[in-house]
């Protein structure tokens, strides 16, 4: 008998919570029919097309297709040269700063000091690059590569 009694509590459960599931989606359906706009209201408004068209530009826009490897060679290139530039900057810099100290670089270490400056740059650019909002390198960033 216990199993019977037990089996009419589930019972009475189940159809309970049925009845609330109804009634959830009920008033869930009412309060999207009360933000949505209605098919009339876009027809008649004038940025009707706006609506259409807008977010359909902005998804064009910043799509980025699989690029090939002409254009990872291309961005990889003008991410070198972005490099070099940099260590130039940086080569520059520290002969600068050495000189005001009163020191130079000797003669015939320069190149080998330029060399270092571009391999820590080079090693550590994309990474860094990669963990800023971007996502991604500077050359893919301009050239549109995934």
């Amino acid at each position: 008998m216990l199993e019977n009694g037990e089996k009419n509590e589930e019972t009475e459960l189940s159809q309970d919570a049925v009845e609330n599931e109804e009634t959830v989606s009920v008033d869930e359906s009412k309060d999207q029919n009360e933000t949505l706009p209605n098919k009339e209201e876009i027809e008649s408004s004038s940025d009707a097309e706006e609506l259409t068209e807008e977010p359909i530009k902005e998804l064009v826009k910043n799509t980025e297709v699989k690029s090939g490897f002409v254009a990872r060679f291309t961005a990889n290139l003008v991410d070198q040269v972005l490099i070099l530039a940099l260590t130039l900057a940086v080569f520059f810099a520290v002969k600068g700063i050495l000189y005001l100290c009163g020191l130079e670089i000797a003669k015939g270490y320069e190149a080998q000091m330029a060399l270092i400056e571009y391999v820590v740059l080079n090693l550590l650019y994309v990474p860094i690059t990669e963990t800023t909002k971007l996502k991604k390198t500077l050359g893919k960033e301009l050239l549109k590569v995934k």
